[in-house]
């Protein structure tokens, strides 16, 4: 006979079949035989011997095995979004430069001017020049000679934006002191000629909606603002009406309107803000006093970096802390650019060397910031060996792949001289890059 036990465990309830031992039965089968034959013949049989039922074995419950804990597998740290963008100095469309630029068939085209750079404009997610003068188109007057007394007033022909974009420029600042050289109507017209062309611009406008309006680029899934202060528009601050002094230029010395500007980037969904500023003296290598006052002011209101043109000369490049509200912020600061392109003598002041400055930007769970800034010495060749001929030469230690009209071997000394100026103005604080054509940045 089968019997089934059922055995309680860790793991749940285990079915046993236990066996009885078949003896029992065989002898319990032949006392019943007997007692049949004993009753037919009337003879008493002896008592049958009882048999003892045999006894059972303990079965043992299996033992439970633990189950391991699994192992847990460390959470990655998240990686940060990335972008970058690229700034230089002051386009000051002289008049040499656009005499080069003359097509013979009509027309001009300065791509030669600035094909050394695309390599370097392609670079960065985002590129920034500081467009200094107006496109008032021909009948305005193009740039003239620099007259005996008061200001050059510059105006380039329209073609040099879509030069500048073909080559990899994405954008112009263009608040400045020269933003108003050819009246309210050159202001105008150059705001329209860019906006037909597609290019990003911030620092004048055409109405006054539009100047509540912030500029904000989404970079790589960061929302950068860019601002565009001047503080000066030469001696044209009487051709503006007191309705259009309001909102056609961004004024630095306005703090109710430069503060309002950065706060409207915050308003508007920017995670980061780039104010631009055209302010210093002319010519000299160091920033003085105004400029630092200014550049501490646009921390507090909401700059996270400062990027400063005007001096036509390279300044220094430095992190500055400001209290913003109750926390402490540090920003870079860059005093002046210097020129990107004129053609300014460069006799007596450095004006034939700027700076391709490089803004990296991250953006994890804490928001976005500026993570590092380095720059590249940039040298404005003007020859005349050949006919007039000017080029903005990036400088670089390794020269690979950088081509120039004459062999990049006869624009040595120049970049030499570039990239030993700029050290000594910046100091090694701030990193010089290396050349995009011999290794790619992330």
């Amino acid at each position: 006979m089968v019997l089934t036990a059922l055995l309680s465990s860790g793991c749940g309830t285990i079915k046993v079949d236990l066996i009885s031992d078949g003896t029992q039965t065989a002898q319990a089968q032949q006392a019943q035989g007997s007692e049949a034959a004993a009753s037919d013949t009337g003879s008493p049989l002896p008592a049958p011997q009882q048999t003892e039922a045999p006894t059972e074995l303990p079965t043992e419950a299996p033992t439970a095995k633990p189950t391991e804990a699994p192992t847990a597998e460390p959470t990655p740290e998240p990686t940060p979004i990335t972008a970058s963008v690229g700034f230089a100095g002051d386009v000051l469309m002289m008049q040499s430069q656009i005499a080069a630029a003359r097509k013979s068939g009509g027309g001009y085209d300065f791509t030669s001017q600035f094909r050394p750079m695309q390599g370097l404009f392609e670079s960065v997610d985002f590129m920034l020049l500081n467009f200094e003068g107006t496109l008032a188109g021909k009948d305005a007057g193009y740039t003239g000679p620099k007259p005996e007394v008061g200001f050059q007033r510059f105006n380039a022909p329209d073609e040099i934006v879509g030069d500048l974009m073909a080559l990899g420029v994405d954008g112009f600042s263009t608040a400045n002191n020269h933003c108003l050289d050819k009246g309210v109507d050159g202001l105008l017209r150059t705001v329209e000629v860019m906006d037909a062309c597609g290019v990003f611009h911030t620092g004048t406008f055409s109405s006054p909606e539009r100047q509540k309006t912030a500029d904000i680029i989404e970079l790589n899934g960061i929302k950068v603002g860019f601002v565009s202060v001047t503080n000066s528009v030469n001696s044209y601050d009487g051709i503006l009406s007191a309705e259009q002094a309001k909102y056609m230029v961004n004024r630095l010395g306005n703090s109710e309107m430069t503060e309002a500007a950065i706060r409207r980037c915050r308003e508007q969904g920017a995670e980061l803000v780039i104010v631009m500023m055209h302010v210093g003296e002319e010519y000299q290598n160091y920033q003085n006093s105004v400029q630092e006052a200014f550049a501490l002011n646009l921390i507090k209101w909401g700059a996270d970096a400062v990027i400063g043109c005007h001096a036509h000369v390279v300044q220094p490049i430095r992190w500055m802390s400001a209290m913003r509200g109750n926390e402490n912020t540090v920003a870079p600061v860059v005093y002046s650019m210097g020129n990107f392109v004129s053609n300014m003598s460069s006799s007596v002041y450095p004006t034939n060397i700027g700076l391709f400055i490089r803004l990296d930007i991250e953006k994890d769970e804490y928001g976005a910031r500026v993570a590092g800034i380095s720059y590249a010495p940039v040298y404005n060749s003007i020859r005349w060996d050949a006919g007039y001929t000017n080029e903005v030469i990036p400088c670089f230690d390794d020269m690979t792949g950088v081509e120039a009209k004459f062999g990049i071997s006869s624009y040595m000394s120049g970049i030499n001289k570039a990239i030993a100026h700029c050290e000594d103005i910046i100091g090694e604080s701030v990193e010089r890059l290396t050349n995009p054509k011999t290794e790619r940045y992330d």
